[in-house]
């Protein structure tokens, strides 16, 4: 029991935020062997916000965005390919991609 009045200070450290973009480019996963891919385009673009102490340790390879040939059906392909973020960093939030589709054109390996 403490008598009469009680204070506390408290200090929570605030970091300030920043929004920034970043291309990536789109990763063919589950692609058979005889086959290969293009894309179009074939790098998304990524807006997110960052902690403005981490801004610079944000590159295309902190991300992985990928287009899953599980997906695809050779009876009835896809116009459009859907892509996919697999891989972001912790400290990167509210992450907005565009194109949510994109154009391919596949081609039997020579």
């Amino acid at each position: 029991v403490i008598a009469g009045n009680a204070y506390c200070n408290v200090v929570v450290p605030v970091e300030p935020f920043t929004e920034s973009k970043i291309k990536v480019p789109v990763r063919a996963v589950n692609l058979p062997s005889d086959l290969t891919v293009k894309f179009f385009p074939a790098e998304i673009t990524i807006a997110y916000q960052v902690a403005v102490s981490k801004i610079n340790t944000v590159t295309p390879s902190s991300f992985s965005v990928e287009a899953d040939f599980k997906e695809f059906s050779a009876i009835a392909p896809p116009e459009k390919m859907r892509v996919r973020v697999e891989r972001q960093p912790l400290y990167v939030k509210e992450l907005i991609y565009s194109p949510l589709l994109i154009d391919y054109l596949m081609e039997h390996k020579k």
